[in-house]
């Protein structure tokens, strides 16, 4: 006996296959849906984040950039010290007072030698005062390294002079660094009446710098060390500022161009975007301004002939920093603390 189909079982049946693939698609459809989408907003979240954190970047330079651009109009000329570039704290106009003559008694009472010529030394211009200050730290006939006390006189009243003629931020950094110097343990148990390498080699010792296989030590910060490592790099970067500004650059393309081979090298992304912003928006337009700057000619007429003696007394104080600089650096890579690290 044949078997038959029944028509109606056949047509329910078709319809209940058709409704399973039916949904079967559509759940396909909708995975497809749910993780196109998931793509879609995973890329719209990292380009949100991506935004976001040039937006915070923009702003953190803008910040920094008014606050220094600030200080440069309204920082006093008789020094107000800080802790770092991006952080600080202001002092009222008194309490700054104090602490420069605090610092200014510290001077005069290790350089007693020179007490009695103060009337000279108002007269003499700041290049000139420069020059003869930095001298005084070169080894003499029967030495053969740099002084140390001599040269942390001379950096003290460097400050002073980069207060008036440098940007802010530049003046700062230097004066931070060579508290580094005041404050360390080295100096506390060795004193200042002692060589560079003297005061390197003490604090090497000491082990507060670490050393890993045969590479160069990692300077501890702070440190004596690390003051006098980045202090002589700021003294580069001034010095390479005359060389261009002698030949006859801009003000802009002689700081930057000096920051690139000076100060570059050994800062991180952050840092060389807020120099290079910082440098290029806060130098004197016009060379003859800078100039009149540095020569102590803002209160007074920059004649041609004012022009000149600050052009030669430049050359005169590029000439003692030359070797100066050169022992300085021969001082650290014979020690093997050249630490060329970024910050």
């Amino acid at each position: 006996m044949g078997m038959t189909l029944n028509p109606l079982h056949k047509s329910e049946s078709s319809k209940v296959s058709y409704a399973v693939m039916d949904e079967t698609d559509l759940i396909i459809l909708s995975d497809n849906i749910l993780e196109e989408k998931s793509r879609e907003i995973r890329s719209q979240c990292f380009l949100r984040r991506k935004v976001a954190a040039w937006i915070l970047f923009v702003f953190f330079l803008k910040i920094s950039y008014f606050y220094c651009l600030a200080e440069e109009k309204i920082q006093p000329t008789n020094g107000r010290s800080f802790q770092s570039i991006f952080t600080s704290v202001k002092f009222p106009q008194s309490l700054a007072s104090r602490k420069n003559e605090k610092q200014q008694g510290m001077v005069e009472s290790l350089h007693n030698e020179n007490s009695n010529n103060e009337g000279n030394k108002r007269q003499m211009s700041h290049l000139n005062k420069a020059a003869k200050d930095f001298a005084a730290t070169l080894p003499k006939r029967n030495e053969n390294d740099i002084a140390l006390q001599s040269l942390l006189l001379a950096c003290q009243s460097f400050v002073s002079f980069l207060q008036k003629t440098a940007p802010s931020a530049v003046a700062r950094d230097f004066e931070n660094n060579l508290r580094k110097i005041e404050k360390s343990t080295t100096v506390a148990k060795i004193g200042r009446k002692v060589s560079l390498s003297a005061f390197l080699k003490a604090e090497r010792d000491s082990e507060i710098h670490s050393r890993r296989h045969s590479r160069s030590y990692t300077l501890r910060d702070p440190s004596g060390a690390v003051g006098l490592l980045w202090m002589r790099r700021s003294l580069a970067f001034q010095s390479d500022i005359y060389q261009h500004l002698l030949d006859g650059s801009s003000p802009k393309h002689a700081a930057l161009s000096a920051y690139a081979r000076q100060l570059e090298p050994y800062h991180g992304w952050s840092l060389r975007k807020f120099y290079t912003l910082f440098l290029s928006t806060n130098m004197p337009s016009t060379r003859d301004s800078m100039l009149e700057k540095i020569g102590g000619g803002i209160h007074h007429e920059f004649t041609p002939q004012k022009r000149q003696q600050t052009l030669s007394e430049m050359k005169s104080l590029l000439k003692v920093w030359e070797p100066l600089l050169k022992g300085w650096t021969q001082a650290f890579v014979e020690l093997e603390m050249e630490d060329s690290r970024k910050v």
